[in-house]
């Protein structure tokens, strides 16, 4: 039994879809999913999808490096193995869920967002806010400029010297001369 129906087109038009059309859409959308997952396997993106955790709205996680466990607890993290129980790819006795030497911690949401206000703030203190930017230069561009204007005071240009064209002869007579040790300066004049 064939069950068309009307669908409006971009330009506003209506026209009946066939089973068949809907049919082959179907496996048009399939293959490219799987065009998809294939490429990103093949890109090593695989590893960006196991890293993927869904947390509930109040949590925020991050893999973190396993020496610096200690740094993020102090911040606030704590062991996240139980939203990243099968994500993980070794095993570990410390309890963590690990992927190479990084691990699965998360923090409450509220607590993220007062880390970034004061990342934020110390970003702000050491080099200006955005809306500054026209105004106040960073500080290493500040420092370069007053080590160029201390250290590099005007230095004169010294262009001292004269180019002349070598004949065929003073260059053997250069050779010779360097055979027997008399070689004759650079001031010398030319034979003619």
């Amino acid at each position: 039994m064939s069950t068309e129906r009307e669908v409006v087109t971009a330009s506003g038009a209506t026209r009946q879809v066939t089973d068949a059309e809907r049919d082959a859409a179907a496996k048009e959308v399939a293959r490219a999913g799987k065009k998809a997952r294939i490429a990103r396997v093949l890109e090593r993106g695989y590893l960006v999808d196991r890293m993927t955790i869904d947390l509930p709205s109040d949590k925020h996680g991050e893999w973190v490096p396993v020496d610096q466990v200690d740094r993020w607890a102090s911040l606030g993290f704590e062991n996240g193995v139980e939203f990243a129980k099968s994500r993980g790819l070794h095993g570990g006795t410390d309890g963590y869920a690990h992927i190479g030497d990084v691990v699965f911690m998360v923090c409450p949401k509220e607590d993220k967002e007062i880390m970034e206000e004061v990342r934020m703030e110390q970003y702000v203190a050491m080099h200006g806010s955005p809306q500054q930017k026209k105004e106040v230069r960073q500080r290493e561009e500040k420092d370069f400029e007053s080590r160029l204007q201390t250290e590099a005071r005007e230095l004169p240009v010294v262009e001292e010297g004269s180019a002349r064209a070598a004949h065929r002869e003073e260059i053997r007579e250069a050779i010779t001369a360097k055979a027997t040790n008399d070689i004759p300066s650079l001031t010398s004049t030319p034979k003619k």
